[in-house]
């Protein structure tokens, strides 16, 4: 069961967030805590060629929401001008099968 700092409060999802925490998307485990955001950050290809993943190419992103419905979203990591993308959504997992990120930055 995931921790949620934010239950019976209503939800916040602008900055600054005060916690952070990079996690690899599993299809087992739910998230550590519940975030009020999440960002894809650059990241190196899982097939280790290190080639970095560009940040403004739509990746699928398989969410588990809080109410156990499954839905995949299209996410990237930063805008057309270039700043971070931060994603308001408060999943309870992220699933790795049908998640081309290979981590994923909660924000709290």
């Amino acid at each position: 069961m995931s921790n949620d700092p934010f239950q019976g409060r209503a939800p916040s999802e602008g900055a600054p967030y005060d916690n952070a925490l990079t996690v690899t998307p599993n299809d087992t485990a739910d998230l550590p805590v519940i975030p009020s955001a999440i960002h894809i950050p650059y990241l190196e290809q899982p097939d280790g060629s290190g080639v970095i993943q560009d940040a403004m190419t739509p990746r699928p992103l398989r969410l588990v929401m809080q109410n156990g419905e499954e839905l995949t979203i299209l996410a990237q990591g930063m805008t057309l001008d270039c700043k971070p993308l931060f994603i308001a959504l408060r999943p309870k997992r992220i699933m790795a099968t049908g998640t081309d990120a290979v981590a994923v930055t909660l924000l709290w």
